[in-house]
């Protein structure tokens, strides 16, 4: 089986028809992959453990195109290991966008300020 696409919210669902007492057979489920939110700690454990799959959360915008930043399913693994700045996280860019914080000037500001995210990508609407 492919891996799955979902939102957050029905990333849960494999999770759930496992606890209905469903006889689905879900051992062919080998990625979770959602976006529109984060997902809990406990559900991304339970991925890996319970259920047996890898998650990996997607962060895009039609406006770029499609998909822009990626948490791998090691990045998944590293959050349960105790590298909890993952949980805030959308993701590293991926090959197909290039992306900055910008202030209000244009520049890259000070870490920890805020800034603009500015998104460019070939596939990026005009």
């Amino acid at each position: 089986m492919r891996p799955a696409g979902s939102t957050a919210t029905r990333a849960q669902r494999p999770r759930n028809v496992a606890d209905s007492g469903c006889r689905a057979d879900l051992s062919s489920l080998r990625r979770i992959s959602y976006g529109g939110a984060p997902v809990s700690k406990e559900l991304i454990h339970e991925a890996l453990d319970r259920l047996g799959c890898d998650m990996q959360q997607r962060y895009g915008l039609t406006e770029a195109g499609g998909q822009v930043t990626i948490l791998t399913p090691q990045d998944h693994r590293d959050l349960l290991a105790g590298q909890d700045a993952i949980q805030s996280s959308c993701g590293r860019e991926t090959p197909m966008a290039e992306i900055r914080i910008v202030g209000e000037d244009g520049e890259e500001p000070p870490r920890g300020q805020a800034g603009e995210i500015v998104i460019k990508a070939e596939s990026q609407a005009s």
